[in-house]
């Protein structure tokens, strides 16, 4: 009998997906009237301001990622293709933020340590591993630091005329 294979193919996306990271995208609507997709394909500009030109607030949007892999273009690139999906022309980008936060957590400690007398196999410095089994191990608190990536933009749409560019 055949021992089972992955395609090749399948293992490479795979690692690739774990690769690129999860950035979550949430929406908050501004407008309560849809615009469609500008015609073209063109993705919507980055603005580091507000434009002077007379335009409609569309929607905020805020991507995070607790990933090592996400940087912040890859944010800004989830926002911006977001935004398009929702008629914008530009989207007038917030300031990128990393947040560092404590939590208390869990982690495994071993009663079986080498020294303590009371392993199966030995005991006092055995140095035998330790065993994962209801007896030998009990769960301790401990402090946990996450990292959460943070941008926020809003999408806008330039009212007819004053696109820039259309004039």
């Amino acid at each position: 009998m055949r021992p089972f294979r992955l395609p090749s193919c399948f293992v490479v996306f795979l690692v690739l997906v774990g690769l690129t990271g999860c950035v979550s995208v949430q929406v908050e609507p501004l407008s309560l009237q849809p615009y469609p997709p500008r015609p073209g394909g063109a993705t919507p500009m980055a603005l580091e301001a507000e434009p002077a030109q007379a335009h409609v607030n569309l929607a905020r949007f805020i991507a995070t990622s607790n990933s090592d892999y996400v940087d912040e273009d890859t944010l800004r690139g989830k926002i911006l293709t977001a935004a398009d999906r929702y008629g914008a022309d530009a989207v007038v980008m917030g300031k990128y933020d990393l947040i560092e936060s404590t939590r208390l957590g869990q982690t495994y400690q071993s009663t079986n340590a080498p020294g303590l007398g009371n392993s199966l196999f030995g005991g006092m410095g055995s140095g035998m591993p330790f065993f994962f089994d209801p007896w030998t191990y009990v769960q301790a608190p401990v402090d946990r630091v996450e990292y959460l990536q943070y941008q926020s933009g809003v999408a806008i749409r330039y009212v007819d005329g004053a696109r820039p560019g259309l004039n």
